[in-house]
């Protein structure tokens, strides 16, 4: 074990019981795995048991769980797809349950979204609870690259390759959802000039302060990402969205309460552009930001934009 698993399971531990989720439609099987968790844990691990997938699922929109262990071969859905359809409703590792005589390969099993699997016949309580607080480390970890991945180091907010990802699925959800796309796009004005008279510091004191801005302005919802040096970038979706000038009043009320309230040897200034698209738009979001950028940089150069 190295040291990353070992601390990682020695945290799961201090953070008290675990809660598991067990779905296992044949009852003798389901007794006898609830005796070799609660053999091999004690109080540490709550388990709730389902027999059908269908619960599974009303489960995991009820309640938080930290593991699930999944029978593969359940009444009302069937193998690998099994796996898959969990991973697409939930963030949640999951241990597969399979049986001696199945022909389900376990590098098919890890492919398809699971992080360990089983079989039945040959588990016991050691192997069982060493699994699932692997799975569990596992998985943490792996979101938290994820997210160090899709993070920009110094504002906190979304890079530009996260951005293009996640705007692009809300994208394809608005479209199915006949819903609109408001894109903004927003510079930071005189960045250099930041940087030339107080130093580097204060530059990235600065592109902090508009990341702060704009996520007390736009909704948690929205995808909100540094995608350029001074650039931002904003995506919103919504069924009604709101006029672009009702945003630009809302952006410049927020810069100016922000500023009366931080003292800054600069005096912040953002230019910003809104696009908006239907519903039924096709328009790519690569295409998107060029329009909206360019739009933005046309405005600018006239004052019009600018906050």
């Amino acid at each position: 074990m190295d040291d990353f698993q070992q601390d990682a399971i020695e945290h799961l531990t201090r953070e008290g019981r675990l809660r598991l989720l067990l779905v296992e439609h044949n009852e003798a099987d389901a007794r006898i795995l609830l005796n070799l968790i609660r053999h091999g844990a004690g109080e540490s691990v709550e388990v709730i048991w389902v027999s059908s997938f269908v619960e599974a699922l009303g489960h995991l929109r009820r309640g938080d769980f930290d593991a699930m262990l999944l029978d593969l071969f359940l009444p009302d859905s069937d193998g690998i797809e099994s796996i898959r359809r969990v991973s697409d409703r939930a963030d949640i590792p999951i241990i597969a349950l399979t049986q001696e005589s199945a022909s389900v390969a376990g590098i098919d099993v890890l492919m398809a979204g699971a992080e360990d699997s089983f079989i039945k016949e040959c588990v016991n309580s050691q192997n069982m609870i060493r699994a699932v607080r692997y799975a569990i480390a596992r998985h943490r970890r792996i979101g938290e690259l994820q997210a160090l991945s899709q993070t920009d180091e110094l504002t906190g907010l979304y890079n530009r390759r996260a951005f293009m990802t996640l705007g692009s699925h809300q994208i394809k959800i608005a479209r199915r959802q006949r819903h609109s796309v408001t894109l903004a796009f927003a510079d930071l004005d005189g960045l250099k000039g930041i940087n030339d008279r107080c130093g580097h510091m204060w530059g990235d004191f600065a592109l902090k302060d508009i990341s702060t801005i704009l996520r007390n302005t736009f909704r948690e919802s929205d995808v909100i990402a540094r995608i350029g040096g001074d650039e931002f970038a904003i995506l919103w979706i919504s069924e009604h969205p709101p006029a672009p000038a009702v945003l630009h009043t809302r952006l410049r009320a927020g810069l100016e309460a922000y500023t009366a309230m931080e003292t800054r040897p600069y005096q912040l200034s953002l230019s910003i552009g809104f696009s908006l698209y239907p519903g039924d738009s096709e328009t790519s979001l690569e295409d998107m930001l060029f329009e909206t950028d360019q739009r933005m940089y046309v405005d600018k150069r006239t004052g019009m934009t600018r906050l």
